[in-house]
């Protein structure tokens, strides 16, 4: 077919510009490596006969099927790279290439292989996973110096036992294969790790309990039905995975492994960790998806300062982690472990010291539906069933929250919090903030329509109610019962819906006596229900009970109180410490008690109260949204705007209109306008999209988030998220979409709520930039929803053929599936709408910024959660450890900022020098680097700002010059945490360490300092990130535009 698109044809000439560019710039490179991966080569550039050095080779992502006689003559590659291309048979002539060391040849679809065998190869690693390997290459065998090798992904059925010839071999990776049977190692005397994940393994043969060499062992996802004892003779063994074997119990020979640091026991039916109770070294555990209850015995790894983590985003051997997402964890409850570790430790001393202990019996049950199906009818039978029912005009405004008390069979009794929804679509936005997990739901059916909203409230549940059990509650009015099919809804949500329906007629209960029966059958499960829910029935002190007692008795003539009188509580009765009132205070604030909102890394009024009614704050909130005035402004107000609304309410909400105001922010229901007094509330915005913001399609990028099921609310929160970027001075945004404009790009993103996806459009120099950093808002916002596998989130990316390109109605590829194709080696994928192929490499690239990308394994999604502030705090920490070993080798004045910088690159970062980019301020000498971390799409993700450092006197200008050029100078995009990198110089280390966190402690009042834009609002000293006594670490939290930024301080002891 002609192609007549000029574009098209632009494109491909600025694609040749720019590969001939990269291949003349070889000769000027002194690198040592050389990069020409996704050049779409189809031959290897003559020109590497021209470099002398020794150099490492990339040629990854091209379309390379064989190599030139020449290249064999080559006498000065180290590593060479030749993944993903498209060669059929390994070019064993490599073999014979003396210098040779690494050989990366994954991803190429080899299938069978010639026979050839070479005893003359230095070949120390190889690393040909994804090949499409049938039988394990022969050739393999003259590798005599082999020391690591790598064949995951393929089809092998069988290690050969010619393995045991390569006595030099310390690293076999052999996972996700279909081998049945441990290999014959029996000779591999010097193996360290051994992964042998993803295959059919039954039986563990003894020689793999005589590798007493072995350090790692991957048995995850196997088949094995019995871990012999002898296992424990691996006494080196230091990490150990069995995830996903069909565990009931922690097998025995695991508390003999003394050396055990990292331990994945995740995705088994494990109940109990004690015989953990040992394991003094362990760093690492993961036990996900198990039904774990307590952490009691493991309380020995989190004195030693492990970090708790709900699901595990990285495991990096060097952090002490515990990894715990998906269990029935009552003691404590996930509330008090969300806390962190001392939280943790505090309540299990508190319940082993005190001698009254007294059970909570309360729960929180959620009432749901249509308006006027009967929620509140229901609400009044559950207090008394002789209530007489709400008038017909009688409905629920917002939320109703009521106490009620249930007997049990023990003359006992339950409290339960029952929340009374209202259904009118308007709130539907806002129920999002109090649908919660580990509660009970009633959905009362409306029998008045055949449309009952079950698939909305059933799908909202499920993402959002972890699992809370649901009940249909069917009220009969008028005789008219409600025709759902019943059989088809268990399928869909059966894991947590229950399996039966209850049909009562409200308005005959106690007097008509099958409807009397009925309702008491259903109350009887119901409290069944409730009692099986965790939390219910959970050990607290006694003391903390009667302060419940108390608060509950003020709530009734009081709404809010300060927090000041529920600390004078806690003292009358006992809880004197304070970290034990505000511990007791998160607790029942978690548990729907009371809302106190503890956030201490800012300064907001919501610390100082505590609202003791919940339907005190729902209401107003829906009285402001809900408001006349506001609405005909299209959801822009000022503060008193709150003030007029609250004048006309008796005085109930009046003199909190601030407060108000702060808990709408936080709830997302609004943002203010940058620069202005003015708040925005987005779904009260005017629904058309802004005249004259239409698109052309030249040059344009477009992708698509599609949802199974989408949460109303879904764009309220994105314009909140991206509302600092909106065109044209915060003006082009309306009810379904906005633009927005970074680095000279912009962006138009649009909600179709009909068929539940959201349109991503940009164009300009960075249009991949700034579709990415819309992607990435959209990601954090469905991180707080539990989307599963039938309500799944697609993202697709719009196809690169000619016909497509600059397109109005491009076809879309979803970006799983080609990820999973080009794993498989796969290059071309069939455009939907012409037929035509489109190259994998080149789709992808929308996520690449738009640059050359050297790691073929991006997905920025896993990436962006792996990537967290904490793992770089590690990393950066690890560096400067190796940095510190060789302070005496190199000095600063020489090639320590080159340390740091080679370093960092070794861990996968992009690195910026900005000192030597001329970004730094003119002056600064070496050892005083600025350094700008990115991922490897450009995407920034730190800043680390550098000095040396004699002494800290109270009156140093240096330190506040510096961390004020960092924060309003260098960081322009608000990163989360940036770091401070000090090289102290100095006869008494410690000395000079408490006098820095001193200044740093009291660095609102230090000259040279913005505390009007980055006001310090806490310190905390991080004793547990490092054991070296040459490294201290301390995090600054600082206040900028409401949000908390965090500033990391690691100083060295370079002397």
């Amino acid at each position: 077919m002609k192609v007549n698109n000029p574009i098209f044809f632009e494109n491909r000439r600025k694609h040749h510009e720019y590969v001939d560019q990269k291949i003349n710039s070889i000769r000027s490179d002194k690198s040592g490596f050389i990069n020409l991966s996704s050049l779409e080569l189809i031959e290897v550039p003559e020109i590497l006969r021209e470099v002398e050095d020794k150099f490492c080779l990339d040629l990854s992502s091209n379309s390379l099927s064989d190599l030139p006689d020449w290249f064999y003559d080559l006498d000065n590659i180290l590593f060479l790279n030749l993944r993903g291309n498209n060669f059929s048979q390994f070019p064993v002539r490599l073999l014979n290439m003396k210098s040779i060391i690494k050989i990366d040849f994954s991803f190429n679809n080899l299938g069978k292989l010639k026979f050839w065998e070479s005893d003359n190869s230095n070949l120390e690693i190889l690393v040909l996973d994804n090949c499409r390997l049938i039988k394990f290459p022969r050739f393999i065998k003259g590798l005599k110096k082999l020391v690591n090798l790598s064949i995951n992904n393929n089809f092998l059925r069988k290690v050969p036992d010619w393995i045991n010839e390569l006595t030099n071999i310390k690293t076999l990776n052999c996972e996700n294969n279909y081998l049945r049977n441990i290999p014959n190692i029996k000779n591999l005397n010097n193996l360290e790790c051994l992964n042998l994940k993803k295959n059919k393994i039954v039986n563990i043969t003894d020689d793999l309990t005589r590798r007493q060499n072995l350090e790692q062992l991957g048995l995850s996802s196997n088949k094995i039905k019995e871990y012999p004892q002898k296992l424990n003779k691996l006494r080196k063994l230091r990490r150990l995975e069995l995830e996903n074997n069909n565990l009931k119990v922690i097998p025995e020979f695991i508390k003999d492994l003394k050396t055990i640091e990292v331990l994945n026991i995740s995705n088994n039916s494990i109940s109990t960790l004690k015989p953990l109770n040992n394991l003094k070294n362990l760093k690492n555990l993961n036990f996900s998806s198990c039904n774990v209850i307590s952490l009691e015995p493991i309380l020995h790894i989190l004195e030693k300062g492990t970090q708790i983590n709900e699901s595990p985003t990285f495991v990096n051997p060097f952090i002490s982690s515990i990894y715990l997402k998906n269990n029935k964890l009552e003691y404590p409850p996930i509330e008090i472990i969300k806390q962190g570790n001392s939280a943790i430790l505090r309540y299990f001393k508190r319940l082993n010291n005190t001698t009254q202990k007294a059970v909570l019996n309360e729960a929180k049950v959620l009432i749901v539906g249509r308006t006027g199906a009967g929620k509140t009818s229901l609400r009044y039978k559950l207090r008394n069933e002789k209530s007489k029912l709400p008038k017909s005009d009688e409905s629920t405004q917002g939320i109703d929250v009521e106490i009620l008390s249930l007997k049990l069979d023990n003359n006992n009794s339950i409290k339960l919090n029952i929340w009374d929804f209202e259904g009118q679509s308007i709130a539907y936005q806002t129920h999002q903030f109090f649908l919660s997990k580990r509660s009970l739901y009633l959905f009362v059916v409306d029998t008045r329509t055949e449309k009952t909203d079950t698939d909305y409230w059933f799908q909202i549940i499920e993402i959002l109610g972890g699992g809370s059990p649901l009940i249909l509650f069917n009220n009969e009015k008028q005789g008219k019962i409600a025709h759902l099919n019943h059989k088809a809804l268990i399928e869909r949500f059966g894991s947590f819906l229950v399996d039966q329906v209850y049909q009562i007629d409200l308005r005959k209960i106690s007097e008509d006596k099958t409807e009397t029966q009925k309702f008491h059958r259903f109350i009887f499960n119901t409290i069944n229900q409730i009692k099986s829910l965790p939390l219910v029935g959970i050990k607290l002190e006694k003391s903390w009970l009667k302060v419940r007692e108390k608060i509950q008795k003020i709530s009734k003539s009081k709404s809010v109180i300060s927090a000041k009188e529920l600390f004078d509580i806690c003292d009358e009765n006992g809880i004197t410490e304070k970290q034990d009132k505000l511990d007791l205070s998160q607790l029942f604030h978690d548990l729907g008690v009371f809302l106190h909102f503890q956030d201490f890394n800012s300064i907001s009024i919501l610390n100082n109260i505590i609202i003791l009614r919940n339907e005190w704050s729902t209401k107003a909130v829906y009285r402001i949204l809900k408001s006349e005035s506001i609405k005909k402004e299209k959801g822009k107000f000022m503060l008193k705007d709150i003030q007029n609304i609250f004048n006309t309410d008796d005085n109930l909400h009046k003199d909190y209109e601030a407060e108000i105001l702060e808990l709408m922010v936080k709830f997302k229901l609004c943002y203010k306008v940058i620069n202005t007094d003015y708040f925005i509330i987005p779904q009260l915005l005017e629904p058309n999209k802004i005249s004259g913001e239409v698109f052309d399609y030249s040059e344009t990028t477009q992708l698509k988030v599609i949802y199974d099921f989408m949460p109303k609310g879904i764009m309220t929160l994105l314009i909140i998220e991206l509302h600092p970027f909106i065109a044209k001075n915060q003006t082009t945004v309306w009810r379904d979409g906005l633009v927005i404009e970074y680095l000279n790009s912009v962006a138009e993103i649009e909600e179709s709520q009909g068929i539940r996806e959201i349109l991503i459009k940009s164009k300009g120099p960075k249009r991949n930039l700034i579709a990415l950093k819309v992607l990435f808002a959209i990601d954090t916002i469905n991180s707080r929803y539990n989307f599963t596998s039938k309500s799944s989130v697609k993202t697709k990316l719009q196809c690169t053929c000619k016909e497509c390109i600059d397109n109005e109605n491009p076809y879309f590829f979803d970006l799983l599936a080609l990820e999973k194709y080009r794993e498989k080696g796969g290059k071309e994928f069939p455009c939907g709408n012409t037929g035509n192929v489109a190259s994998i490499n080149k789709i992808l690239s929308i996520l690449e910024n738009g640059e050359q990308n050297n790691n073929l394994e991006l997905n920025l999604f896993k990436e962006a959660n792996q990537i967290t502030p904490e793992k770089i705090t590690f990393d950066i920490i690890e560096v400067s450890s190796r940095v510190l070993e060789r302070k005496f080798v190199k000095r600063i004045e020489d090639q320590i900022n080159d340390d740091i910088v080679d370093l960092l690159r070794t861990k996968g970062y992009n690195v910026t020098d900005q000192t030597r980019s001329g970004a730094s301020e003119s002056g600064l000498k070496s050892g005083e680097l600025d350094l700008m971390l990115r991922r490897k799409n450009g995407i920034p993700l730190t800043i680390i700002e550098s000095l040396r450092l004699k002494s800290c006197g109270s009156k140093n200008r240096i330190i506040a010059a510096h961390i004020n050029k960092l924060f309003t100078k260098y960081d322009t995009h608000g990163l989360e945490r940036n770091f401070m990198l000090v090289f102290a110089e100095t006869k008494n280390f410690q000395n000079l360490c408490r006098n820095y966190f001193r200044y740093i402690d009291k660095l609102n009042s230090k000259i040279g300092f913005d505390k009007k834009e980055f006001p310090i609002t806490r310190l905390d000293k991080k004793s547990d990130l490092s054991k070296s006594a040459n490294i201290k670490i301390a995090i600054s939290y600082h206040l900028h535009n409401n949000e908390t930024r965090e500033l990391a301080h690691i100083i060295l002891n370079m002397r």
